[in-house]
């Protein structure tokens, strides 16, 4: 899915309120089960409104308490420590289930880094030239099919990898969760490419770089690199991370 097209909060709203068509909702479960950033906002949501499903039903039992108090018959039996501790629990859920609810269904003001990751990862989409023919390379040919674990697996046993192997199989180590590898193969080949006085993929390499980085924790160094792309009017990426985006993330710890 892609995040300069689509916001995120309000897919994961149309599915949760089954308002997708089945094409929608196909394409939707499909990147659900690869992405746990969306599983955790899915998660949180269906949370949000438990807890205010029962904060409602608990409201709706304190005002007919009260008319029938108010109407002289006999009041409901003090509670116990059990049923009070059940009473409060459900109510401090609520409260708090609410004002995430509000905060990131209307507002969109998350800031945790799986968050700010999904929010402007896009996927890398080979194009181009190729160099070699018009018939893609063993990595290239697994990476087209999204065999990613066969993509890393062939770019680890390749002695010599073209800058083109080393982007495919770097997204491909963000797209199986190994960040770390990642961070190392796109420093590696933006170094290979400053030796050789190359600039092959160096604007595709700069942005998952500063992506794999906040994955890992990196923010600072991640939170400079996004400043460094947004300034660069001949980056490709350049309007991918704003100003408000970058500050989110120098603001995580």
């Amino acid at each position: 899915m892609d995040s300069a097209t689509t916001e995120p909060e309000n897919e994961i709203m149309r599915y949760f309120d089954n308002e997708m068509n089945s094409t929608e909702r196909a394409a939707f479960e499909a990147e659900l089960a690869a992405s746990p950033a969306l599983q955790e906002e899915l998660k949180d949501l269906e949370t949000a409104r438990k807890a205010i499903l029962l904060h409602g039903i608990h409201e709706q039992v304190t005002a007919i308490r009260k008319e029938r108090t108010a109407a002289g018959q006999t009041p409901v039996r003090k509670m116990n420590n059990y049923s009070r501790i059940i009473k409060y629990s459900i109510a401090a859920a609520a409260c708090v289930m609410l004002a995430y609810f509000g905060i990131n269904r209307f507002t969109g003001t998350g800031t945790s880094a799986d968050k700010l990751y999904a929010a402007e990862y896009v996927r890398f989409e080979p194009s181009g030239s190729r160099g070699t023919g018009d018939v893609p390379g063993p990595i290239e040919k697994a990476y087209l099919e999204k065999n990613y674990t066969e993509v890393t697996q062939l770019y680890s046993s390749s002695s010599t990898p073209m800058p083109r192997d080393m982007i495919l199989a770097g997204v491909a180590y963000l797209e199986t969760s190994n960040s770390a590898a990642a961070e190392t193969t796109f420093r590696l080949l933006l170094s290979k490419n400053q030796s050789t006085n190359s600039s092959a993929y160096n604007d595709d390499a700069s942005y998952y770089l500063a992506l794999a980085e906040l994955k890992n924790k990196e923010y600072s160094s991640a939170a400079d690199l996004m400043d460094k792309i947004a300034a660069d009017d001949g980056n490709v990426y350049h309007t991918k991370f704003d100003k408000e985006y970058i500050k989110k993330v120098r603001q995580l710890k």
